[in-house]
């Protein structure tokens, strides 16, 4: 399952899927371009729910996009 997020002008997709046991892991692709081409984004987080698991990885993608605005 995915979900699409768009920040600003950018694309990105978190990807979730059953974790066994331990409930849903969820990842974070950046779409690159009108082909959909995409790039992981090296987040991957987990939770008890699908919902929890994706909130975990938006938040830690939306962490990420501030530190790239604020560095040089």
């Amino acid at each position: 399952m995915a979900r699409q997020v768009l920040i600003g002008s950018r694309k990105f997709y978190i990807v979730s899927e059953p974790d066994g046991s331990r409930g849903w892991m969820a990842r974070v692709l950046e779409v690159l371009d009108e082909e959909e081409d995409a790039r992981t984004m090296g987040i991957e987080t987990s939770g008890a729910t699908r919902s929890e698991a994706d909130e975990r990885a938006l938040g830690v993608l939306q962490h990420k996009i501030r530190e790239e605005s604020v560095t040089p």
